[in-house]
């Protein structure tokens, strides 16, 4: 499996025989141009996790990608002419030697004068390989056995002790700084360096790394 980080919290996942692309967000613009997908991936209807309108002008150029999403993702993405299966928690999809499950089912809480909405993170695993852990913006889906964890690190939702403390739970071998657009250069710096020596798991930024095998 290699994966690359696009920017905040966008992935595209490759094998042998599948692409995926994850919360293609408006903090990111990599995505606009990386080609043939086989499926895209959207956990939430935030745009820093979802731009509806690049997403249209990138499925005009590219026909054949499905897209997958949370129910209200889906709803959305209806009002701009992008049909979306829906993706549920428990749900699973596959594609290529890759399988994508659901996990989850709410965003978590900003504050309570914000109503949540739905989130729905997906456990991407390839057959005999890693599986990697998508939270979206979420720490309630803790499955077992995740070889690489895609962590959010900076959000308005959560805290170093809880970033830290979710990753502790989840236990994997891999952790993978994302949702990072929010920090500066040098508060990313010191965000980073912190989780590296809070978490059990080996720490690998591909910030600008370009695809990574895991």
């Amino acid at each position: 499996m290699d994966l690359h980080h696009l920017g905040h919290s966008t992935l595209l996942v490759s094998t042998a025989r599948a692409r995926v692309l994850v919360d293609p967000g408006a903090l990111s613009t990599a995505w606009h141009d990386i080609g043939e997908v086989d499926l895209v991936v959207v956990t939430h209807q935030h745009r820093d996790h979802l731009d509806p309108d690049e997403l249209v002008k990138y499925l005009a150029r590219h026909t054949d990608a499905a897209v997958v999403g949370d129910h209200q993702s889906a709803e959305l993405l209806a009002g701009h002419g992008i049909e979306a299966a829906v993706l549920r928690p428990g749900g699973t999809r596959q594609v290529g030697d890759l399988s994508i499950q659901g996990v989850g089912g709410d965003h978590a809480v900003i504050h309570p004068a914000i109503p949540t909405i739905a989130n729905v993170g997906v456990l991407v695993a390839e057959d005999g390989g890693p599986r990697l852990l998508h939270p979206g913006d979420s720490h309630d889906a803790v499955p077992d056995g995740v070889d690489v964890l895609a962590l959010p690190i900076a959000a308005p939702w959560t805290s170093m002790a809880a970033t830290a403390t979710f990753a502790r739970r989840v236990e994997a071998d891999h952790i993978v700084p994302i949702h990072d657009a929010i920090l500066s250069p040098s508060g990313r710096e010191i965000h980073v360096a912190l989780i590296d020596r809070l978490v059990r798991g080996r720490l690998q930024d591909l910030a600008d790394a370009g695809p990574t095998t895991m």
